[in-house]
């Protein structure tokens, strides 16, 4: 690893440069070159190489920001806003039909419900594929969470403004979250939930803390990833859950947009893992995987998004302006092909789902 001469001043970011894989040590192939981050504007030219090894393939950031400079590449970050992000636009009367089905969705298809009925449950169940996102859209509004049988601990790490938490906790669920932006931070505090500052290992939480941790587009983010996973498994009960949701290198996306892709956000992720070396990489972290596949998700956003990255650069423009909505036609199209696709190809979704219990 190679670091710059000097750390940056003002908001130039200094950084270093990685030339083994992460994750197996492995030689790497330089991938994308000069890239640049037009989503949030941080500065900097940024570099992705590919794993050679055939058993990981993972794509990392080669030339990324150093752990003391990362914190400028959120300065505008979308975790400082209010509020969750919505996937059916500004269209209230809609967004409330959604409202009122989701909630309905996880009182009885996920056990929330105080009387559970088999007939109500298998309705909703088959009707959340009517969802244009599929019923990923929904279980992820729970975090693929049952409802636990007694009082159960749960802890989001990278719990941004915290709208998951206060959900979670209006399910019955008792939360924490931890973020390394004190402005998140703020956010989750104003709602009267416990939140922590800093990195997960910096916590010391005691031995089995936790029932459950939730980790939403988190891992990309982390300098170590196989010492963050193993200090999960540490703070989990026996049989406690992690859910791990992060983009998907093998993406129809990814595929078609290449360096556009939305998912590399450069330089905040610092790694994006596929489905082999993400489950491995539990496993060898004392987990294991129960549920592993991908999810089409937000492919309309991300897409959408990769579609405009393009255009921007293309222009020569140093950032995006235009908004991305499910509801529009474009946005309807990118969806409906990539759950048709992801049909043919099940590597091909968006995003990675993946679901471990301790051991």
């Amino acid at each position: 690893m190679k670091n710059s001469p000097e750390d940056s001043p003002m908001n130039e970011i200094g950084f270093e440069i990685v030339e083994c894989c992460p994750l197996c040590g492995s030689a790497g192939d330089l991938k994308y070159d000069q890239l640049e981050d037009r989503v949030y504007s941080a500065s900097g030219i940024w570099q992705v190489s590919k794993c050679r090894s055939p058993e990981c393939r993972l794509l990392w950031l080669s030339k990324r920001p150093k752990p003391s400079e990362i914190s400028k590449a959120y300065q505008s970050y979308y975790t400082h806003e209010e509020g969750g992000p919505g996937q059916l636009g500004e269209r209230v009367v809609i967004k409330k039909l959604y409202h009122n089905f989701r909630n309905a969705y996880m009182a009885h298809a996920l056990g929330y419900a105080r009387k559970r009925s088999f007939f109500l449950a298998s309705f909703f169940k088959a009707a959340a594929h009517l969802h244009p996102c599929g019923p990923d859209s929904m279980r992820l509004e729970a975090m693929c969470l049952k409802a636990p049988d007694q009082p159960a601990r749960l802890l989001e790490v990278g719990c941004g403004n915290g709208y998951l938490l206060r959900r979670m906790q209006s399910l019955g669920w008792e939360v924490e979250g931890l973020d390394f932006d004190p402005q998140c931070l703020r956010h989750v505090h104003s709602a009267g939930i416990p939140c922590k500052l800093g990195d997960l290992r910096e916590q010391h939480y005691p031995d089995q803390s936790f029932d459950a941790l939730y980790m939403g587009n988190v891992i990309e983010h982390v300098y170590d990833p196989a010492g963050f996973l193993e200090e999960c498994a540490r703070i989990l009960k026996p049989g406690g859950r992690l859910v791990v949701i992060t983009p998907n290198a093998e993406s129809l996306g990814h595929h078609f947009y290449q360096a556009d892709w939305r998912g590399l956000e450069p330089p905040r992720h610092l790694q994006i893992f596929n489905l082999q070396n993400l489950t491995a990489l539990c496993r060898k972290s004392n987990l294991a995987v129960v549920k592993m596949r991908t999810s089409i998700r937000g492919a309309w956003y991300i897409q959408g998004m990769s579609s405009t990255l393009r255009a921007t650069r293309l222009a020569g423009e140093p950032q995006v302006t235009r908004p991305v909505k499910l509801l529009s036609i474009a946005g309807m199209a990118r969806q409906l092909f990539s759950r048709i696709w992801v049909r043919i190809a099940p590597r091909s979704g968006e995003e990675l789902i993946v679901v471990a219990v301790k051991k």
